[in-house]
């Protein structure tokens, strides 16, 4: 579901001393996308998976030392995914 948005989305994942891009991830507007916190049975460890389509699959290692905002996070991220057009919104 794209949400009246189109074609595909770039996920960027960015060094966040250097803001440069490190990986880009192409999500189709045709595909399920998911991005979800997994369990790993560490105390501290917040690894997220983004999902998309039935073989893609992309582990994050969240390393900011405040997990305060990983709950909203997730949830903005799994809007755009569903939402293309918000995530064109949101990318201005």
């Amino acid at each position: 579901n794209n949400g009246g948005g189109g074609g595909t989305l770039q996920l960027q994942w960015k060094d966040r001393r250097t803001k440069t891009v490190v990986n880009t991830i192409p999500v189709y507007a045709n595909e399920d996308a998911t991005f979800e916190r997994v369990e790993t049975g560490r105390d501290g460890d917040r690894v997220y998976l983004l999902q998309s389509g039935s073989e893609n699959r992309h582990f994050f290692w969240m390393q900011d030392k405040d997990a305060g905002p990983d709950e909203d996070l997730c949830v903005k991220v799994n809007l755009y995914l569903s939402d293309h057009g918000e995530a064109a919104s949101a990318a201005v």
